[in-house]
């Protein structure tokens, strides 16, 4: 059965969806009960896709062929794996980091929500503008605790992302 916009959606039983959401559901509450080692592990995963990245980026120099673009590309692969390695072999800074980047990326994109969200007030739409205010504050709250916050930050975004895609998915047909 097709919608209106004439894409399918996938087939699905309430049992899946169910499992699935539960499954999230567990996952977030594990995350939860310790933030500050899932933070550290987030870091880790992290690095290791920066040097699977890089290393797949490095290959790609080399498969190509010929000098233009070679070095560029073979530097690119080698940054990468530099990340890779410091946020492996220092994770409490690279949790800091993380936490760091995550605070500015969120206030800078609250930022502009708000600005885009204010075009919007007049017609009586303002979810854009109050999902700006909410990612200023989440980002200024972050870098006001910096560097406390690396701690348990990430973790806990972690937790709270799958706890509610588990709640989506428990009732996505409803």
């Amino acid at each position: 059965m097709t919608s209106q916009s004439g894409v399918s959606r996938p087939r699905s039983s309430r049992w899946t969806n169910a499992a699935i959401g539960v499954a999230f559901v567990i996952a977030g509450a594990f995350v939860l009960a310790d933030v500050a080692y899932a933070t550290i592990v987030s870091a880790a995963f992290l690095a290791i896709a920066a040097i699977c990245a890089g290393l797949v980026e490095i290959g790609l120099s080399i498969v190509a062929g010929g000098w233009r673009g070679f070095l560029l590309q073979f530097a690119l692969g080698l940054l990468y794996i530099a990340f890779g390695v410091v946020l492996l072999s220092l994770p409490g800074f690279g949790s800091q980091f993380l936490t760091w980047a995550l605070g500015v990326i969120l206030l800078l994109s609250g930022i502009a929500r708000v600005f885009v969200g204010v075009n919007y007030l007049r017609s009586g739409k303002r979810t854009m503008f109050f999902s700006g205010l909410l990612g200023v504050v989440a980002g200024f709250l972050i870098l006001a605790g910096y560097p406390a916050t690396s701690g348990w930050v990430i973790g806990a975004f972690l937790g709270i992302d799958l706890i509610v895609h588990g709640v989506g998915w428990l009732n996505a047909d409803r």
